[in-house]
């Protein structure tokens, strides 16, 4: 990624701009992101750290926490008033707005967002995005190098991979062949490609289960890709509680 600080740039002026709760580069692109040239979706979580990163290339710096938290809130905002298209990170369809409201703040961190619609909220505030396989260059279209590229940890990838230990997967998959067996046996229906109930019930299951499956809900979340799906706006389920009466007393 690469960065462009216009002349008039101080940590002191944007720190006073972000207190007045506006947005502060609306007016023109002062800054530049670039991103890697196979970028298709951006996770939801990321967004405001990129956009951070741009204005603010040093993370140490004191108003960087405070520029992402603001872009945090800036983006939230859009998404609220439909001006962005949420991904289910599962299945890579839009969510609807009312699965929107019912998600938690885990679930909406690790959900997608197109690339072109980050690139619109980028340029809401300032950002110029562009791809790194065109010539890297500033707002104003002159070269630019990458000196102050922020941590390459930070860039997204173009598709999201688990990145699940090989003994979360295994215990997953033992689990799940279990409730297949157990629904066959109890007369329900179970696919683990529409999974019933939402993650944090399967969650409370998997915890009680193997101690190798206990991961904080965002991590567990993004560890279940490619293994099983949740069906997009589900709702609270007694369905693994009903199957596995011994893993809730």
């Amino acid at each position: 990624m690469g960065t462009e600080m216009s002349a008039d740039y101080s940590d002191d002026k944007v720190a006073a701009a972000l207190l007045n709760g506006g947005r502060p580069y609306a007016d023109k692109l002062t800054y530049g992101l670039g991103l890697p040239p196979d970028t298709k979706v951006v996770p939801l979580w990321q967004v405001a750290e990129l956009t951070a990163f741009a204005v603010h290339p040093d993370k140490t710096a004191p108003a960087w926490e405070r520029c992402k938290n603001k872009h945090t809130q800036w983006f939230r905002s859009d998404i609220k008033l439909g001006g962005v298209r949420v991904l289910d990170p599962d299945t890579g369809l839009p969510y609807w707005p009312s699965d929107l409201l019912s998600l938690s703040n885990d679930d909406l961190d690790s959900a997608l967002v197109l690339v072109d619609d980050f690139a619109s909220f980028a340029k809401s505030i300032g950002i110029d995005v562009w791809f790194q396989s065109s010539a890297a260059r500033s707002p104003t279209g002159t070269q630019q190098g990458h000196k102050d590229s922020p941590n390459t940890d930070c860039q997204p990838s173009a598709q999201p991979k688990s990145k699940a230990p090989a003994t979360f997967v295994d215990s997953l998959n033992k689990l799940i062949a279990e409730i297949d067996l157990r629904a066959q046996k109890s007369g329900r229906q179970f696919d683990k490609s529409a999974m019933p109930g939402r993650k944090v019930d399967f969650q409370e299951l998997a915890n009680n289960w193997d101690s190798d499956l206990k991961y904080a809900e965002r991590t567990f979340s993004d560890y279940l890709k490619g293994v099983c799906q949740f069906t997009r706006g589900a709702r609270e389920s007694d369905f693994y509680r009903q199957l596995f009466p011994e893993c809730f007393k």
